[in-house]
């Protein structure tokens, strides 16, 4: 059993079967469908266009989950396959077990799943699961094992969070509140707490995963207070409205490691603070200029 979950077969026959022609589609659903770009994507735009706080807590669910494979990571640290295997990251030193690919994957989607349901809904979330688990076997960064043991994690961390929502509102008069201002307090230990029992950050960063953790509930915070716009709005403002959201995004990506936020482990905290800041407060308030 530990040669087919931490051994090297599944990979090398993927590997032979498929590749080089189909390394573009795994990398593709690597970094895009299952990397921060993907559920920046679904999370902006229904933040943006469709639910406010629906969005928000899929995206505390999803970061605290990132988190969380990252301690899990650092406490097993189990290596990934040999660079031989390796399409891409060959240079990578983090730790393989759990997979964070096939975690978050399966933290969101099965998130999703519960919140919405119906069948269409699982069978899009359960391909989604299993070809962003399957991208990181072929890509031959990950064994099956790992994968495998990310997307039981992921499962039973939103079945856990959904049954600690179901307490939380019965016994407190505003949890959505309370989370709000939970989660900021939390990100801002967590920060030189995680140095302190993980001082190896080569091995595996959180702060840009606390940086969101950090910024994005001071501006949703911020947003209620000061803007809080409306999602009831025609196909062609939503449309608009997440062009826009995305392009200021964009630019800041961009311009602030030009800055030089991003070089150390605090400068990655912040920048990815601003970021998320940006998308909860400030990109609403660019709409509330333009409707003005």
């Amino acid at each position: 059993m530990q040669d087919i979950l931490f051994g090297t077969g599944l990979i090398e026959a993927l590997q032979n079967a498929l590749s080089p022609t189909f390394d573009w589609l795994f990398v593709f659903i690597t970094d895009y469908m299952g990397g921060d770009f993907g559920y920046m994507a679904i999370i902006g735009t229904a933040y943006w266009c469709f639910s406010k706080k629906g969005a928000v807590i899929a995206f505390y669910v999803l970061l605290l989950s990132a988190y969380l494979n990252h301690s899990l990571k650092q406490m097993i640290m189990m290596e990934r396959p040999p660079p031989g295997y390796r399409i891409i990251g060959k240079e990578w030193i983090t730790w393989g077990f759990p997979s964070g690919h096939a975690q978050n994957a399966a933290t969101f989607w099965s998130w999703v799943w519960l919140k919405i349901r119906g069948s269409p809904c699982f069978a899009l979330s359960l391909t989604m699961i299993f070809l962003i688990g399957l991208s990181r076997i072929y890509l031959g960064v990950h064994y099956p094992g790992d994968v495998i043991g990310g997307i039981i994690i992921g499962v039973l961390f939103s079945i856990s969070v959904l049954k600690l929502g179901q307490v939380a509102a019965k016994r407190f008069k505003n949890p959505y509140q309370l989370l709000n201002q939970a989660v900021p307090a939390l990100a801002l230990f967590l920060l030189p707490f995680n140095l302190l029992i993980f001082p190896d950050i080569a091995r595996g960063d959180p702060s840009p995963t606390l940086g969101f953790l950090f910024g994005f509930p001071i501006g949703v915070m911020l947003e209620m207070k000061y803007i809080n716009f409306s999602t009831e709005v025609s196909l062609g403002t939503k449309i608009l409205r997440a062009l826009m959201g995305f392009s200021l995004l964009a630019g800041l990506m961009i311009i602030l490691p030009l800055l030089g936020l991003g070089g150390t482990y605090y400068l990655r905290f912040i920048r990815s603070a601003t970021i998320s800041f940006a998308g909860a407060f400030l990109v609403p308030l660019v709409f509330k200029a333009i409707k003005r």
